[in-house]
């Protein structure tokens, strides 16, 4: 196997895919204007939306970096119907890459179904920009009943955020991006995605990785969604592209000047709920 491909490899191979893959047979990328495969990139990977032989569309992802946990937590979660989360199969030595040099070598690819809906991002920019008080409510509940199941799951995602929620059609909040994730047999193992700094504990590293990994950027995305519900103006002027409203690591510095003036008004209205989520927010680090 080669080592380390990059996107453009990728890129090139989805580009006239033909014969490329070892079990998905044909597969069709969506294209841009100027007719090259749509991809999306991340840290470790390259995503495209393809249509396979079953005429479904997909994302698939590519790896750049092969995090060793992936095939574990694919085959754990398997192909069914699990609450909030998206059927997805992991396929090693599936993709075949060239090499300019000559010769090429297979590489493992995860296949999860398409979520056709928005990024919970753009679902509160558009709620935002529209003044929609009720909508930003219903979607600050729909999370809490999701963190509530991740709470009391084996499971735990790893790298909660905005760009890792997804709304479909129906209005359900999905879970995309496993390669973080925690599942039991991993107990004792190191982390190999940390996550978003905007969400995460400012403190955690490669040897926090287990059930609680999701608590702080539930309670730091949680606290964010209600205080839009309350005020959607917020969005427009402390949204960063990253994160919500809040920076995790402003929030436990006592940085945030934001975060202290909500906290301040929601002690005076007698909003506790909020007071006691956000007072896990701001939980300083130990010396």
């Amino acid at each position: 196997m080669l080592r380390n491909p990059i996107i453009g490899q990728y890129v090139e191979a989805l580009t006239d895919p033909f014969r490329i893959f070892r079990t998905l047979g044909e597969v069709v990328p969506e294209r841009d204007a100027y007719g090259e495969p749509l991809f999306w990139s991340g840290n470790y990977s390259v995503i495209f939306k393809v249509r396979c032989a079953d005429g479904k569309y997909y994302a698939l992802k590519c790896y750049t970096r092969l995090p060793r946990h992936a095939a574990a937590v694919y085959a754990s979660l398997g192909g069914g119907t699990v609450p909030y989360l998206v059927p997805a199969r992991f396929l090693p030595d599936e993709i075949y890459l060239c090499e300019h040099s000559g010769g090429g070598a297979y590489y493992p690819v995860t296949l999860m179904e398409w979520v056709e809906g928005e990024s919970l991002g753009g679902r509160l920019a558009r709620l935002c920009r529209n003044g929609d008080r009720t909508g930003l409510k219903e979607l600050a509940r729909a999370f809490d009943r999701m963190a509530l199941w991740l709470l009391e799951s084996d499971f735990a995602h790893g790298d909660l955020k905005q760009d890792n929620l997804m709304v479909d059609r129906q209005g359900r909040l999905r879970l995309i991006d496993y390669d973080g994730a925690y599942i039991g047999e991993l107990a004792g193992r190191k982390a190999e995605v940390i996550g978003s700094p905007a969400y995460q504990y400012p403190s955690r590293d490669a040897d926090f990785f287990g059930k609680a990994i999701d608590d702080y950027p539930i309670a730091l995305i949680s606290l964010s969604l209600h205080a839009l519900a309350l005020d959607p103006s917020l969005f427009g002027r402390y949204h960063d592209g990253e994160n919500i409203i809040f920076d995790a690591a402003e929030v436990n510095r006592g940085k945030s000047a934001l975060f202290d003036r909500l906290m301040r008004e929601w002690a005076r209205c007698g909003a506790s709920a909020l007071v006691v989520l956000g007072a896990g927010c701001s939980i300083r680090r130990r010396k």
